[in-house]
């Protein structure tokens, strides 16, 4: 069993071989991408859980942007510098900074945070599962929102977007931010009603008033998501079109 899913900005090549020695050693399953603009993108693709980032380019204003956003996102980095650069430093400790190792970078040292990292996310995550089962109460889910927990009808939801690590849950009048994976969330609301159209989407089967089968999209209203050609085929099935 894969014990977590990690982004692998790399840098300089003998690094990156110990470095996903170290992951592939864990079991992670590993993302590596050589850039902001390919990261950005499948963070928005994947649920991530760790970030492992090279910082080559010190004073890359596109790269400290991504690093706060990142924080926004409460994914932890662990930084692998390669200089003792003070001022890079104190802008790093701005994101959600796990560590920062500066080069020669101690692989044992490195392995100890990935692991002592992943099994507190793998405790916590399977806190959240039973905390997500535990929410449902016919018919109702509760949502946390700041300290309280939001009553949403699920017969009120219209639809479901995965971003990153969470899930925007849209009603007809609001939306709600929880964080947890698409693939979780649609196991807990199976059986509900809902069906997959598209990696990114979740969409509640009473609330469709139109299939696009020319252009693969569900509408919801004047809301238009994207269906995809595998739950495209699934969809059609389930409702005995072919």
């Amino acid at each position: 069993m894969q014990s977590g899913h990690v982004l692998y900005i790399e840098g300089r090549a003998a690094t990156t071989h110990d470095v996903t020695a170290v992951l592939e050693d864990l079991n992670c399953a590993i993302f590596m991408v050589d850039n902001v603009n390919q990261a950005q993108q499948l963070i928005r693709q994947q649920t991530i859980d760790l970030v492992v980032l090279n910082i080559e380019q010190t004073k890359s204003t596109h790269l400290l942007e991504f690093v706060y956003e990142l924080k926004e996102a409460n994914l932890p980095i662990i930084f692998l510098a390669f200089n003792q650069d003070m001022e890079l430093y104190e802008q790093a400790k701005r994101a959600d900074l796990l560590a920062y190792l500066v080069s020669p970078v101690d692989m044992l040292t490195l392995r100890s945070i990935v692991e002592n990292n992943l099994k507190k996310k793998l405790t916590l995550s399977q806190k959240e599962d039973d905390l997500m089962a535990n929410n449902y109460v016919d018919g109702v889910l509760f949502i946390k929102v700041n300290q309280l927990l939001q009553k949403v009808e699920i017969k009120d939801i219209t639809h479901i977007r995965s971003e990153g690590n969470y899930c925007m849950i849209f009603t007809s009048e609001k939306k709600y931010a929880i964080k947890i994976s698409m693939i979780r969330l649609y196991h807990n609301l199976s059986g509900k009603g809902f069906i997959q159209a598209h990696k990114s989407f979740l969409v509640q089967l009473n609330k469709i008033d139109n299939i696009d089968i020319s252009s693969n999209e569900v509408l919801i209203g004047q809301l238009r998501i994207p269906l995809g050609r595998k739950y495209k085929q699934e969809l059609l099935t389930y409702l005995n079109l072919f």
